[in-house]
């Protein structure tokens, strides 16, 4: 926190906001939680998509079938790093606002040698630079694949792609929900909460054809993510995604002033 000591431009108040809070958790516990959550459970979920591979493949082969294996293992397989990154989303964001909030807490912004918006976006690139990068270790073992001809590089360009902006969203929404919530922990609960509403929206897309419904599920992540584990960009999801970032801030921003403005804290 030294180069916070100094007044100096917005774009380096950013970066040493962002700096700073990279170096807290990627040398803390979180870190190695958040690396073991998500690669263990990756793991898991790779080594069960291969073992029902292998089973289902043996019993088509009786039958004289074959099974699409770049469905099988490689989009199938892609789909399920959405879902893992969602669990650990708030092991990365829950303590980006939420200390701040504590013990008067938010008296500490006014010392600080930047202003709320830059802490925000500070804390906010940092954040998805965390999840961006969790997300980002998943691939290896899918070009892997593609080394033996399951599946395409340009599959995994346009599931990286999306998973970097879905990161984005989901840092987006643990800031928000960190600057709502006094403690880390209710801050993790909350972003959580948000983060599977908006994961089982989806699982009502096929049964909602007008009105609120189709409104509602359209807000649900799992559709949008599987495009791109087809192979497939759509310039509406990554716009989705990118609305969603910037209200997300927005109302960090709007509810961190209201309550140093209202003195709650």
């Amino acid at each position: 926190m030294t180069r916070l000591t100094r007044r100096c431009g917005p774009i380096r108040s950013i970066w040493a906001v962002m700096a700073a809070e990279l170096k807290s958790f990627w040398g803390g516990a979180s870190a190695g939680l958040a690396l073991l959550v998500f690669l263990g459970l990756l793991g898991f979920f790779f080594y069960n998509s291969v073992a029902v591979y292998v089973v289902d493949s043996l019993g088509a082969a009786a039958r004289g079938l074959t099974l699409d294996a770049s469905l099988a293992l490689f989009s199938q397989g892609l789909t399920n790093i959405p879902l893992v990154l969602m669990l650990v989303t708030p092991l990365v964001t829950m303590r980006t606002l939420a200390p701040f909030r504590t013990g008067g807490g938010l008296g500490y912004l006014q010392t600080l040698p930047v202003d709320g918006a830059a802490l925000i976006l500070g804390r906010y690139l940092a954040a998805w630079l965390s999840l961006s990068g969790l997300s980002l270790m998943a691939l290896p073992p899918f070009a892997a694949l593609g080394l033996w001809g399951v599946g395409s590089p340009a599959i995994i360009l346009t599931a990286a792609l999306g998973l970097v902006a879905l990161a984005s969203a989901f840092a987006g929404l643990g800031l928000w929900a960190s600057a709502a919530c006094p403690s880390p922990v209710g801050a993790g609960l909350i972003t959580l909460g948000l983060l599977g509403l908006m994961w089982v929206l989806g699982w009502a897309q096929p049964y909602t054809e007008s009105g609120a419904g189709v409104w509602w599920s359209g807000l649900a992540f799992a559709p949008r993510l599987a495009r791109s584990s087809l192979g497939l960009i759509d310039g509406g999801d990554l716009l989705f995604f990118a609305g969603l970032t910037g209200l997300s801030l927005i109302n960090a921003r709007l509810w961190l002033s209201l309550r140093r403005q209202s003195g709650a804290d």
